[in-house]
C-alpha cells in the first residue's frame, strides 16, 4: 500500500525584502493599510478577475506573533479593538505571506515586517496575496511544479535573455516592440525545446505565481511610467541572481502581464490554468518566434558579462553540491519525517539536487514532531517523505539548525549511523 503524505501547506516567503527595521505591529497603521487596499479592490470591483478581491486580511508580527485583522474569525479567537481585530497567531503554525485557513476563516496573511513604508511596494505585495486567496475560486488552483532546469547553465541564460528581450519590449512600442517580443519568444522556445517538459512545468507555475505578481503590480496604483521603472529595476536585480526554479514566475508574470495589458484587450477572460504567456503574446501582438543565431542575439543584447557571470556561478554551484553530497548523503545526518508537515522557505534559494531532491538554503519546518529552523539549509527528498539536515552533536544540537520537539518525540541514533526524529 502506498504511503500517504499530508503536506498541508507549502509556503513561499515573500519575494520582496523583509524590512527588518520596521517596528512591531501598529493597529492604526494596519487599519490604514486595510483601507488602502480596499479602495484599490473597490476601484477594480471585479473588472480584472470577475470578483472583488478584498477579503479577510491577517497582518502577523513575525517577532511577537501579534495579529491585527480587518475582520473577526469564525471561531472567535480574535477580539475587536476599535475598527480592527487583534490576537495571537499560534506558535506551531508558520508565518508567511500566503493564503491560509486558520480559526475557521480563509485569510490573506501578510508578515508585518515585510510591508514596505513605500505605498506602491506595500500595496503590490498585499494585492498579490489577495489574489492567492481567491485564485482557486476563479479557476486557478494553487500549483507548484518541478523547474530544476532553470538552475542549469543554459536554462538560466535563456531565461535571463527572455527577460532582457521582454524589458526592451516594455520600453518600446509598435514594430520595435514586436521585434523584441519575437526575440523573447525565441529564447523561450529554445529553452523549452532544450529541456523536456519545461513548457508544461513553467506554464503551470506562471499561471500561479505569475498571475499573482501581475495582479499585484497592475492593481497597486502605480502609474504606467512607475510600472515600467519597477519592471526595469526588477530585471536589473534579477540579472545578478542565479536561482530561479521557484521564483522565475514572479518576473515573467509581471513582464508578460504588463505587455498584455498594454494591448487593451480583455485577455484575462480567455485564461485557463494551462494558458501559456508565449501563446498569448503570439495572438495579441500577431508576432511569432524568431529563428536567429542565438550567439548573435546574445551579442546584440550585450549579454557577454551576464553569460560570463553564469559560468563562474556554475563552478561555485558544483562546489556547493559537492559539499551537500558530503553533508546529506555520504556522512551521518539527521532525518525528519514529512508525513504531516508544513514548510516555509525563500524561493530564491532553492537548488535542485538530482535524484536526491532539492536543497533549501533556508528552510523552516513544522511537523507533528515539533519545529525545525535552519540557517545552513536542508535537503527535502524528491518524494517529500523526509527532510535531511546536518547531523547533531553530542547534545543533539547543531550550529546549523534549531529543533524544538513536541512531547513524545526524540532524536535517536540508529545502526546505520544516522539520527532520526521518532516517537518515543
Amino acid at each position: 500500500m502506498q504511503k500517504r503524505f499530508i503536506i498541508t501547506i507549502v509556503i513561499l516567503l515573500s519575494v520582496c525584502n523583509i524590512y527588518a527595521n520596521r517596528e512591531h505591529i501598529n493597529k492604526k497603521e494596519a487599519e490604514r493599510y486595510f483601507k488602502e487596499v480596499k479602495r484599490l479592490c473597490d476601484k477594480d470591483n471585479g473588472d480584472a478577475w470577475g470578483v472583488n478581491m478584498y477579503g479577510p486580511i491577517l497582518f502577523v508580527d513575525s517577532k511577537t506573533r501579534d495579529v491585527v485583522a480587518n475582520t473577526g474569525d469564525n471561531d472567535g479567537l480574535l477580539k475587536k479593538d476599535g475598527n480592527v481585530y487583534i490576537g495571537k497567531f499560534p506558535d506551531n503554525l508558520p508565518i508567511a505571506n500566503t493564503a491560509t485557513t486558520w480559526s475557521g476563516t480563509k485569510w490573506t496573511m501578510v508578515i508585518w515586517q515585510s510591508l514596505s513604508s513605500n505605498k506602491i511596494d506595500r500595496d503590490n505585495l498585499i494585492m498579490h496575496e489577495l489574489w492567492h486567496r481567491i485564485q482557486k475560486d476563479i479557476g486557478f488552483p494553487g500549483a507548484g511544479t518541478e523547474n530544476g532546469h532553470l538552475n542549469q547553465l543554459n536554462g538560466r541564460i535563456l531565461l535571463k535573455m527572455e527577460w532582457i528581450a521582454l524589458i526592451n519590449a516594455v520600453k518600446t512600442d509598435k514594430e520595435e516592440r514586436r521585434y523584441h517580443l519575437s526575440n523573447a519568444l525565441q529564447f523561450r522556445n529554445s529553452r523549452h525545446n532544450m529541456f523536456k517538459d519545461s513548457q508544461h512545468n513553467e506554464t503551470i507555475f506562471e499561471m500561479h505565481e505569475g498571475l499573482a505578481e501581475h495582479t499585484g503590480l497592475s492593481m497597486c496604483g502605480a502609474s504606467d511610467s512607475k510600472q515600467k521603472k519597477i519592471l526595469t529595476d526588477r530585471v536589473d536585480a534579477a540579472l545578478n541572481r542565479h536561482t530561479f526554479m521557484m521564483s522565475f514566475a514572479y518576473m515573467s508574470g509581471a513582464l508578460y502581464g504588463y505587455l498584455l495589458d498594454d494591448t487593451d484587450k480583455p485577455w484575462h477572460k480567455e485564461l485557463t490554468s494551462s494558458s501559456d504567456f508565449g501563446a498569448l503574446i503570439t495572438k495579441h501582438y500577431n508576432v511569432t518566434s524568431g529563428n536567429k543565431d542565438l550567439n548573435r542575439l546574445y551579442a546584440e543584447y550585450k549579454a557577454t558579462d551576464m553569460i560570463d557571470a553564469e559560468n563562474v556561478y556554475e563552478k561555485e554551484m558544483q562546489a556547493f553540491l559537492a559539499d551537500c553530497t558530503k553533508r546529506f548523503i555520504d556522512e551521518a545526518k539527521l532525518i525528519l519525517p514529512m508525513n504531516i508537515c508544513r514548510i516555509s522557505f525563500n524561493p530564491h534559494t532553492l537548488v535542485p539536487f538530482g535524484e536526491h531532491g532539492t536543497i533549501y538554503k533556508m528552510l523552516n519546518a513544522y511537523g507533528d514532531w515539533g519545529t525545525l529552523q535552519t540557517n545552513k539549509g536542508a535537503l527535502v527528498a524528491t518524494d517529500w517523505s523526509k527532510i535531511i539536515a546536518d547531523k547533531p552533536g553530542a547534545d543533539n544540537k547543531s550550529e546549523n539548525w534549531t529543533i524544538t520537539l513536541n512531547p513524545g518525540w526524540k532524536i535517536v541514533k540508529k545502526p546505520d549511523g544516522n539520527y532520526y526524529v521518532t516517537k518515543e
